[in-house]
């Protein structure tokens, strides 16, 4: 991640009133190209980044408004990173077939052992600065528990279908997915 993306994800955590998604990626990277993407850059909402790093704690102590429907996944700066990071090698990718959605599901492991998935929104329109941007935009970045199941569930209910499994990966390992 280059120095101007991380200042940007600094300014989100310590302003917040900064309201300018913040571009985690100048390209979408290129095992997705592969299942359908554009290569398209890749954004975040500022409030979704701060749900992704911060805990509730320290967003009240920034002085962020809780909301019942708000869940901060505190996974710090630096995991976030690594997870955003993963995204250039992804263990599984899902496709929506009710909408944009892509999930992509990654190595990155978060603070209580559980891998994170990366919810995307393709081909969505973003504004910075007053301008539009097409764009590739990340949802959230969180743990999902029992993640095998998540990703049987999904298939099984017919409404997404998996375009990518890392050649190596443990989908479908029932010795190795006993570690999700």
């Amino acid at each position: 991640m280059n120095k101007k993306i991380l200042e940007n994800i600094e300014v989100v955590l310590t302003d917040i009133k900064e309201r300018n998604p913040v571009m985690l990626k100048a390209n979408t990277p290129k095992i997705f190209l592969t299942v359908g993407l554009k290569d398209l850059p890749m954004y975040e909402n500022p409030s979704h980044i701060r749900k992704n790093i911060l805990s509730e704690k320290e967003a009240k102590s920034l002085g962020l408004k809780i909301g019942s429907n708000d869940h901060y996944h505190a996974l710090g700066k630096e995991l976030y990173i690594t997870a955003i990071n993963s995204l250039d090698n992804p263990l599984v990718i899902l496709k929506s077939k009710l909408n944009n959605d892509y999930i992509a599901i990654t190595e990155t492991k978060n603070n209580k052992g559980i891998k994170i998935m990366i919810p995307i929104d393709i081909n969505a329109t973003t504004i910075v600065n007053r301008v539009k941007i097409n764009n590739n935009r990340v949802k959230s970045v969180y743990g999902k528990e029992e993640i095998y199941k998540y990703i049987q569930n999904r298939i099984n209910s017919g409404n997404f279908d998996l375009v990518y499994t890392k050649k190596d990966s443990w989908y479908g390992s029932n010795s190795r997915s006993k570690n999700l």
